[in-house]
């Protein structure tokens, strides 16, 4: 083994390059990366001799050498080239997440030397080419076709589109590029067929959220298709859109009907023509907005479960009107403490939510950008709110974590708690967000992965995340690297307590895959030789049973979904809990539980409720039970429904006049029972003459109250104790008694 120190240099001032990074070019679990000081200089720890290193540095061209330690190594590094244009379709709309590559002309090697993603204006930028000869190409996607398969079935392809600079079929034909040391050549842009770009934006707000589909033999002969309809395309300030992308799909299963994809006209109007009578979903999509649906925004699946439009055979149905919301979008700079950009920083968007039972910092967006070669990001389809942006060197790959640098929040510190909160609001464009990474003492944590027989595995995934009994209030878990006899490591771990959960995933909905946890104190040094061993967990079977009024009533069991919920989510899967698999007779089985657990019913039939839960007689209804082991599993488990449901309902008014879509809450007096999903606390919303009704609280004391509008900050965030604790003082109080109806009034200031 050798110690190679060395010094890296800029090919055209002879300037040092400080915080380049020197790493060898192939990996292995431990591999360093050293960065070089201000000066340029490196010391790397020892390495086989003759090994070959990599040194790199933003805005400028990677370079490989063989180590040596005969003598010090200076590395040149020569600036690197770039690329940059501008992706839109034949109406100047951009084309988002269009994949934008360039290759070398006439090379036997197909892979590309740059690739990027247009954002949401069509910008892209093709960064740390080296000096040479390229091509480009645009790859795009049209909208979603129906093919057929071999087995007869239907399924749905999204056709690729792929064409060279400046509009050609294939690289022999394409326009060169001649890029030096240094270059920056702009407006490479692309006009690419709208035909072809079907598929944008509909992605960017949400994947499809229908699929193609066959026809349905038995929906008789193909109708005729006579039909029409007509709509304009608008902003939520009733200003139309023009050349919006309008997508119909009907409802029905009566003809391959499904999608017609249509543009708006410059005037934001569109028409549909030659459809079979139907009702339909029509939805619109255009570049730099939202679906809109009753002032809200939400997610394309959202909208298209909403009003259905019906239209009958020759009937033309105008003055459909769809709205869009404008996006707003966050941009800027990642730095380093030398105030020299960053490239490949990987950003995320986060925001303050209360999840399964939990607040925690969250991951708020789809997308993680990385940087480009001038340190710059662009998050985009943001709703308004409020949100924390934080930033990583080396994107998120284990092996290329870059040594002294941990997750960073704006403006430039890497305590969660100090992150500045920035505000977007409707259609805002938030500049000049610039993060600031700064050197801070880091730490690896390493380990065996085990499986449930005690052998080295790379099955399943190891992530580790801060311990619900931290301080911290950050939940994005770290991935591990994990190697073929099971090793693991993160880098940059900052001093903690955390949780190393190793989980496979379920193998069925109603086995969870095998499971392990560890607790882990990072100080002031380096954790090693942790070993994970997973378990099988222990499996809950036993018999749904009823009590009713008919003894011969059941409902049907598809409605009913029965899980063991997790209590303390340090011992647990974070998610994907399974769901019993109840069979005809009645038994079920759930197996590969893990942790503590609570068995409840997430969903149950209307006019059906869960009475009780037994096990050999022993009430076990509400109340934690600890699995993992197979001694701990629990057989002849009763779980009784009963028809006997009791009801909840009222009025709720302001002043005089009835309030309609009004959120009622009910919740147990007890404060025991203010836990994430508890049956003892339920929400409602109020219908016409401000009528409300809830079904299925157990027997007891609940405190009831009326809110105009309840939090959003996560789906659980109604069930938060802190937000119930605050409706005391405000709320009513009644009795709720098994297959009784309680009702009560409520006014609203």
């Amino acid at each position: 083994m050798i110690v190679v120190t060395g010094r890296v240099v800029a090919e055209d001032t002879g300037g040092p390059l400080r915080n380049a990074r020197i790493t060898l070019s192939s990996e292995a679990l431990g591999t360093p990366i050293v960065l070089t000081d201000g000066e340029g200089r490196f010391s790397l720890p020892p390495v086989a001799p003759g090994a070959r290193l990599i040194a790199s540095k933003t805005g400028y061209a990677m370079a490989e050498i063989v180590a040596t330690a005969d003598r010090i190594l200076e590395i040149r590094l020569r600036r690197a080239a770039a690329i940059s244009g501008r992706v839109v379709d034949e109406f100047g709309e951009p084309v988002v997440q269009a994949q934008v590559i360039a290759e070398v002309p006439r090379s036997a090697s197909t892979s590309a030397a740059a690739n990027a993603s247009t954002d949401d204006q069509g910008n892209y930028r093709l960064s740390a080419l080296a000096p040479g000869n390229y091509v480009v190409a645009v790859r795009t996607a049209g909208p979603p076709v129906s093919q057929t398969l071999s087995n007869g079935r239907t399924a749905t392809v999204l056709p690729e589109n792929k064409s060279y600079y400046p509009n050609t079929a294939t690289a022999d034909q394409a326009r060169e590029f001649t890029v030096g040391s240094g270059t920056d050549l702009a407006r490479i842009d692309f006009v690419t067929p709208s035909s072809m770009s079907g598929s944008q934006p509909f992605s960017v707000v949400r994947p499809m959220a229908f699929l193609l589909r066959g026809r349905d033999p038995a929906a008789g002969p193909p109708r005729p298709s006579t039909a029409t309809i007509r709509g304009s395309v608008l902003d939520t300030s009733n200003r139309p859109l023009p050349f919006a992308q309008v997508l119909l799909a009907s409802e029905e299963r009566v003809e391959v009907m499904v999608t017609r994809l249509v543009r708006g006209n410059a005037n934001g109007q569109f028409e549909v023509r030659d459809l079979p009578a139907a009702s339909y979903k029509v939805v619109a999509s255009k570049p730099g907005y939202f679906p809109v649906r009753g002032g809200d925004v939400n997610g394309l699946a959202q909208v298209l479960s909403g009003d259905s439009i019906p239209v009958a055979q020759g009937q033309t149905r105008e003055g459909i009107e769809i709205r869009l919301m404008k996006w707003g979008s966050l941009a800027g700079v990642v730095r380093d403490e030398f105030d020299d950009p960053v490239q490949g920083a990987s950003v995320r968007l986060l925001q303050i939510r209360y999840e399964a039972g939990r607040r925690r910092l969250v991951p708020a967006s789809a997308l993680f950008p990385t940087t480009d070669d001038l340190g710059r990001y662009r998050l985009y389809a943001l709703p308004p709110g409020q949100y924390i942006v934080s930033a990583a060197p080396s994107g998120t790959s284990p092996s290329t974590s870059v040594p002294g640098y941990a997750l960073s929040f704006f403006p430039g510190t890497t305590v969660a708690s100090q992150a500045a909160f920035v505000t977007v609001d409707e259609g805002r464009d938030v500049a000049n967000i610039n993060i600031a990474l700064s050197r801070t003492p880091t730490f690896r944590v390493s380990g065996r992965l085990l499986d449930s027989a005690g052998v080295g595995t790379t099955g399943g995934s190891v992530q580790l995340m801060p311990s619900q009994r931290s301080t911290s209030v950050t939940s994005i878990p770290g991935r591990a690297r994990i190697l073929p006899d099971g090793r693991f490591e993160f880098a940059n771990v900052l001093p903690g307590t955390y949780l190393v959960q190793a989980y496979r995933g379920r193998s069925n909905g109603w086995t969870e895959g095998e499971f392990g946890t560890l607790t882990v104190a990072v100080a002031n040094s380096d954790v090693a030789d942790l070993v994970l061993q997973m378990a099988r967990g222990s499996t809950i079977s036993g018999r749904i049973s009823f009590d009713a009024t008919d003894p011969s009533s059941r409902p049907g069991r598809s409605g009913i979904e029965l899980s063991p919920i997790p209590t303390d989510l340090d011992q647990t899967p974070q998610s994907n809990w399974a769901t019993a698999d109840i069979r005809d007779d009645w038994s079920f089985t759930i197996d590969g539980i893990n942790g503590p657990r609570r068995l409840q019913l997430r969903r149950v039939p209307r006019g059906w409720a869960l009475k009780e839960v037994r096990v050999n007689g022993i009430d076990i209804t509400d109340r934690p039970v600890s699995f993992g082991r197979s001694e701990q599993s629990l057989s002849g488990v009763e779980v009784v429904l009963t028809n006997r449901v009791s009801r909840l309902a009222g009025v709720v008014k302001r002043g005089v006049a009835s309030a309609s879509n009004i959120n009622v809450i009910a919740f147990s007096t007890d404060r025991n029972r203010w836990y994430s999903t508890s049956r003892f606390v339920r929400t409602a919303v109020t219908e016409a003459e401000g009528r409300f009704s809830i079904e299925g609280l157990p027997f007891g004391s609940y405190y009831v109250t009326a809110l105009t509008q309840i939090p959003v900050d996560g789906d659980d965030a109604w069930q938060d104790p802190a937000l119930l604790e605050s409706l005391v003082g405000r709320a009513s109080s009644l009795t709720v008694r098994d297959g009784e109806t309680a009702t009560i009034g409520l006014s609203l200031p």
